[in-house]
């Protein structure tokens, strides 16, 4: 599924979405020389590596329907992306 949709095209559907496939590339390139670019980046820090706190959200609490969702701290790089995806793509 998600190589079709990268792609623009489901096959089984005959369905072109996109003219182009999405593609993406990695980089560890330093602000300093974005900024040389011209691109606006004004700290000198690496790009790349963002940590983040675990964390706990409870939603409709005290009733049938409540949710819970607990995050785990972690780390990820700008150079990932990382969705959520519920039924049917949606």
């Amino acid at each position: 599924g998600i190589n079709q949709f990268l792609d623009g095209f489901f096959a089984a559907e005959n369905m072109r979405f996109r003219s182009e496939s999405l593609n993406f590339r990695i980089s560890q390139t330093h602000a300093a020389e974005v900024k040389e670019l011209g691109l606006g980046i004004a700290s000198e820090r690496k790009i790349g590596h963002i940590k983040y706190e675990a964390c706990k959200q409870v939603l409709s609490p005290g009733t049938q329907r409540s949710f819970t969702l607990t995050i785990e701290g972690g780390d990820y790089t700008d150079g990932e992306i990382i969705a959520l995806v519920g039924e049917n793509g949606t």
